[in-house]
């Protein structure tokens, strides 16, 4: 065959495979799009979706004030709060013009600069961000109290509000500071001449429902509406006043009407006001009701088919779900925090320390384990953006560091919302304790508890969910974990643990309904775990968690194992299972040549002659320019 030929044919063989390319990253892309992270809140909530992008643009120099939460999607507690903040952000949206309520789930990476910057070191935050807020040094926005319901979080804000006009801010809100004065000759003092009419609340001393009111008629031009507390004793009197709260509708002219209630509840109150209003020819503009929406995402169908491949796998570990866990945990949970010394640089120390010693890398992982080891422990002070370098460049698929994308496998949940971060961090800590006691046994370790202080330190001062982090601390001395006198009871100190946290989760809105929290093992997959009277037969117990948790029992499905394995016999080594990445619509890393010998990943150098190699440019040719026109014209990744 000419080689002419053999070059036309190539070319039209390499065009082929692109184009599948193209249609394979189009699946893979709507593959991604269904089964990323989507976050606690949608289009169809009323809370404002802020992002890296629109976060600096919406907040600082703005005409509104801002109430913003700053979440992790994966905490617990952050998803039970969600329902809450959905509700508060429907019951003000009337008042949208002078406050905004948003989030931002921190637990998107591109997220990540302003949480670190503004010190989010715990979830959910709540803060308030002030008209005109400028950003300096330090100003990190107010914090707020973090009510339980949608009540709390409006009281809250209004007394925030209350607060910021004591001091001089807050005037484009309208004035919610209670009218003091001992008779009505005032009412009209700061009002324009439009205003005609003055509503006068009288109410419970520390009540809130004046202010509330206030807000919620604000857009109606041609009424004020002021409060009076209880103890103001000479206007109870001129009022004759004898219940509370009472309403009152004052005209320019002092003349006072009493504003007649059936019920003391606000929409009644405001009902009634509207009443009186519309007897006076004025249409009271209420807040209008939540917009119906649709729900925007749906669980797809390689999602489902994904759910089901891994749970027919049974009892394992995947070595993307340990590599995403301390991705998430290095990067944005440690490299979250803006400066880092004292006792949470020693629970740091200990923490990488171990990964480092332990963690399933290979070569190259290894090395920058150490490399972080040698920077936390050289440094007397840990800064949360220099960490995040160092962990940046771990990442740069070149240094061949991560064998695995950024996904969850075996702790992917049915929606974005469950499972994920916390399901990857456990894996982690039973990999670690089974890992360490087989380790340190072997060389009579001295610490069985190396393993679980670790642990202990990262979640008390790192761990993103500050209600876990309360949770577990209170565990482990009620457990008595600085009790543990060796590496096989440091393996069931956890075990014990985790099911103790299942059983109080069980049931809970954090509960993924695909993956119920049982009690580990269970008798389908461990009978010899359970004796007849319902009872853990522990021996049994530990020599499976020993089995589950062991580096021989980790599935590398979804993840290249070329970068695991790399250096151990010269060049990359290729296992079959990982190679299986089709079947669940994750790519691995492409094969590159190897960085031990020059090799290809044959392990052969070519031979061939330089006529042919000068020949065979050409069709590379053809393939390097239909990449370029692929990625730069299209605008997809490769």
């Amino acid at each position: 065959m000419k080689w002419t030929t053999f070059y036309s044919y190539f070319t039209i063989f390499a065009i082929t495979l692109l184009c599948l390319d193209l249609c394979k990253s189009a699946s893979i892309g709507k593959y991604e799009r269904f089964t990323g992270e989507q976050g606690l809140y949608s289009q169809k909530d009323d809370v404002e979706i802020l992002t890296v992008d629109n976060f600096k643009d919406a907040i600082i120099n703005s005409n509104k004030a801002w109430v913003v939460e700053f979440y992790n999607s994966w905490c617990g507690f952050c998803q039970k709060f969600a329902p809450s903040w959905k509700e508060f952000a429907t019951d003000v949206r009337g008042w949208k013009d002078l406050v905004v309520i948003a989030a931002m789930d921190c637990s998107n990476e591109q997220n990540h600069p302003v949480c670190r910057d503004y010190e989010i070191m715990a979830y959910p935050t709540l803060r308030y961000y002030p008209e005109g807020f400028q950003e300096e040094e330090k100003n990190y926005g107010f914090s707020l109290d973090r009510g339980v319901t949608a009540k709390d979080h409006r009281d809250d804000l209004l007394r925030k509000i209350i607060k910021e006009q004591v001091v001089g801010r807050g005037r484009h809100f309208p004035n919610l500071l209670p009218y003091i004065s001992s008779d009505i000759e005032k009412i009209f003092a700061q009002s324009s001449s439009d205003v005609l009419y003055s509503i006068l609340i009288i109410q419970e001393h520390n009540s809130l429902l004046g202010p509330q009111i206030a807000m919620d008629l604000h857009k109606t031009t041609n009424i004020v509406t002021h409060y009076s507390p209880a103890n103001n004793t000479d206007l109870v009197t001129s009022l004759k006043t004898t219940s509370y709260p009472s309403i009152y509708l004052i005209g320019r002219d002092k003349n006072v009407q009493h504003v007649k209630t059936l019920n003391n509840d606000v929409e009644s109150l405001k009902e009634a006001i509207k009443d009186a209003l519309k007897q006076k020819h004025i249409d009271l503009l209420l807040t209008a009701g939540r917009q119906d929406g649709i729900d925007l995402y749906e669980r797809s169908q390689e999602n489902d088919a994904l759910i089901k491949k891994v749970k027919k796998m049974g009892d394992v570990i995947f070595q993307m779900d340990l590599e995403t866990a301390l991705r998430y945990s290095l990067k944005r949970e440690i490299g979250g925090s803006k400066e880092i010394s004292g006792e949470k640089l020693e629970a740091l120390k200990k923490y990488i320390s171990v990964l480092a010693k332990y963690f399933p890398f290979g070569r190259n992982g290894k090395a920058f384990l150490n490399q972080i080891d040698n920077y936390v422990n050289s440094s007397p002070t840990v800064y949360g953006s220099e960490f995040s370098k160092l962990v940046d460049s771990a990442e740069n698929e070149n240094s061949l560091v991560f064998s695995s994308p950024k996904h969850w496998l075996g702790c992917k949940g049915s929606s974005g919302q469950y499972r994920g971060f916390p399901c990857g961090m456990w894996k982690l800590f039973h990999y670690l304790t089974v890992n360490v006691a087989d380790y340190e046994q072997g060389l009579r370790g001295d610490n069985p508890r190396l393993a679980l202080e670790a642990m202990h330190g990262y979640i008390k001062h790192f761990f993103g969910c500050a209600d876990c982090s309360k949770h577990f601390q209170e565990m482990a001395e009620r457990r008595k974990l600085q009790n543990v006198s060796s590496f096989d009871d440091s393996i069931l100190w956890l075990w014990m643990a985790h099911n103790e946290v299942n059983k109080r989760l069980s049931g809970d809105l954090s509960e993924d309904p695909e993956f119920p929290k049982i009690q580990f093992p269970s008798q389908d997959n461990c009978p010899a775990c359970h004796k007849p009277d319902g009872s853990w037969n522990e021996p049994e117990v530990l020599k499976y968690l020993k089995h589950m948790y062991s580096s021989i029992n980790i599935r590398y499905l979804g993840s290249d194992t070329r970068i695991i394995h790399m250096g151990l016999d010269g060049n990359y080594n290729s296992t079959q299972e990982g190679l299986q990445e089709e079947a669940v619509q994750i790519q691995a890393r492409p094969v590159r040549k190897s960085l031990v010998n020059g090799t290809t990943d044959g392990g052969d150098a070519s031979l061939a002659p330089a006529k042919d190699k000068t020949l065979f440019m050409l069709p590379l040719f053809s393939v390097l320019t239909i990449l370029y026109v692929k990625k730069f014209i299209l605008g997809l990744n490769f």
